[in-house]
């Protein structure tokens, strides 16, 4: 009983720790923030107000050669440091990384108009 209490209060006190010590880390900004914000809203089935800044950041990365602009949005989104998923992003750019190249147009690409 004695080990277990001390396991438990172990385990709080780097929690406790561990919390207030990310709380600095967990907040993305910049274009970092900017690409996590794109993968949720690009993912979302609608997307609100707040989607709107994020969303303009991905569709104003544009090439005049239409794979270098998918490569580039790819790479933003990839900015967005997920744990374990390697190739975040990579479904959502095979969607929505043509639109707005040289007059590729589909329902997905509507919904950003």
């Amino acid at each position: 009983m004695r080990t277990k209490t001390r396991m438990l209060t172990v385990v709080v006190l780097l929690s406790v720790l561990l919390t207030n010590t990310a709380k600095a880390q967990d907040v993305l900004d910049g274009d970092t923030g900017l690409a996590c914000e794109a993968l949720l809203c690009l993912a979302a089935p609608t997307r609100p107000g707040e989607c709107l800044r994020s969303i303009r950041k991905y569709f104003s990365i544009n090439f005049s050669n239409p794979s270098r602009t998918i490569r580039a949005r790819l790479n933003f989104l990839r900015l967005c440091p997920v744990a374990g998923a390697p190739d975040r992003g990579d479904e959502l750019n095979e969607i929505y990384g043509r639109c707005g190249t040289l007059g590729y147009q589909s329902s997905a690409c509507a919904a950003f108009r």
